[in-house]
């Protein structure tokens, strides 16, 4: 006999929903309706402003078993936060279990279940999802005939945005070719469907002979490739399919492809991204809201890298303390403020750094200067030569 149930998760997203705005979903696993609810969670630390906490999702439906519905409903939710990352452009983790109970109103007894996970942290981020246009995006592929290859060309995607920054780039391309691969057949179909040509017409308009060793079908995926996701820019094409069949078959070792896999990262996530959004068929309106300059940069993890630099002095033969490998400084940060800019919508932070000099005798660091940077965010161009 089925309980209804409610299940708590919560994931380090680098994209906000707006304080007073929620995402609702009736969503649907094999015939039981899941009522998903997500939001941000906004957090009072004594500062100037709310402060962004985690990614929260909300779920109520019916199981059999309180941990059949934990799975069942924080996988639902996975599933939902995966176009809300798509459609931002930016990384959430994993959605994870934090609290499920059983929901009985006459029940003098009731199962429930806690993960212990650490608390909110901060959401390093002003990347605002677009609600209304979201909604609109995950109705549009939950109606689509294609949902299921939609989704799995998503789902690579957003995991492409879970390793994207410096070092990840061989790892990240290939991840972002297997969303090409998902959506190759549903790409050439809606194009089909668009300009009203059968399968065999679409092919004599690409220039498929049948005297070639391609068959129909091989044509119209490789077509499909060349001509609508990468908009028929041949050489980013074959140095992206290069780089992915080089890993995938062990072609080449894994340094001789990162310098390519780099040059070649942005525009192919461009590109998939953009064919993803126009092979759901949205209407022109939502699709400028999704592919507006706000959300044109990939984000990775919600993360503030600092960079302190500086001259080492003194005669010492070795810098470092005695019983110490190396010249290093003990750190703590702690952020003294938030704000939030109402005009710009966007947050500051404002961290007071500590440090503990662990150095020889007779040497000291000196013209020390700290840069702080939005670590999400890695955008190598075509002159890239390889992370340092």
């Amino acid at each position: 006999m089925s309980k209804k149930f409610r299940v708590a998760a919560k994931s380090p997203a680098s994209f906000l929903i707006p304080k007073d705005q929620r995402i609702a979903i009736n969503y649907e696993l094999d015939g039981s309706p899941i009522q998903l609810h997500f939001r941000t969670r906004y957090l009072q630390w004594g500062f100037s402003t709310l402060v962004p906490g985690d990614f929260w999702l909300d779920a109520v439906g019916e199981a059999d078993r309180l941990d059949i519905a934990v799975c069942r409903f924080t996988n639902a939710g996975r599933a939902m936060a995966e176009i809300m990352s798509f459609a931002a452009n930016a990384c959430t983790a994993l959605l994870e279990p934090e609290v499920a109970f059983e929901l009985a109103h006459s029940a003098a007894k009731r199962e429930y279940f806690q993960r212990l996970v650490p608390a909110d942290g901060f959401a390093y981020t002003s990347r605002f999802v677009d609600v209304e246009a979201t909604t609109a995006l995950i109705g549009s592929i939950a109606g689509n005939v294609e949902k299921n290859r939609i989704m799995r060309a998503v789902s690579h995607y957003s995991e492409a945005l879970r390793s994207w920054g410096m070092g990840n780039e061989l790892r990240t391309l290939c991840q972002l070719f297997l969303g090409i691969e998902a959506i190759k057949t549903a790409s050439w179909r809606f194009e089909a469907e668009t300009l009203r040509l059968s399968k065999n017409e679409l092919a004599k308009k690409w220039g498929y002979d049948e005297k070639q060793r391609l068959s129909l079908d091989a044509f119209m995926d490789s077509g499909a490739r060349i001509n609508l996701i990468f908009r028929g820019d041949k050489d980013l094409h074959k140095a992206a399919k290069a780089v992915s069949d080089s890993f995938e078959h062990g072609y080449e070792n894994f340094p001789a492809l990162y310098q390519p896999a780099g040059r070649a990262l942005v525009k192919t996530a461009a590109c998939l991204r953009e064919e993803i959004i126009r092979v759901t068929g949205v209407g022109a309106t939502v699709k400028a809201k999704i592919l507006d300059d706000r959300y044109v940069r990939p984000k990775g993890r919600s993360v503030l890298d600092t960079y302190l630099r500086g001259t080492l002095t003194g005669e010492a033969d070795d810098p470092a303390a005695p019983g110490t490998a190396y010249p290093y400084l003990d750190w703590e940060s702690k952020v003294t403020n938030v704000s939030f800019d109402q005009k710009t919508q966007k947050y500051s932070f404002q961290p007071n750094l500590q440090f503990k000099a662990n150095l020889a005798t007779g040497v000291a660091l000196t013209d020390i200067r700290f840069e702080t940077w939005d670590g999400s965010f890695f955008m190598p161009d075509e002159k890239w030569s390889g992370a340092v």
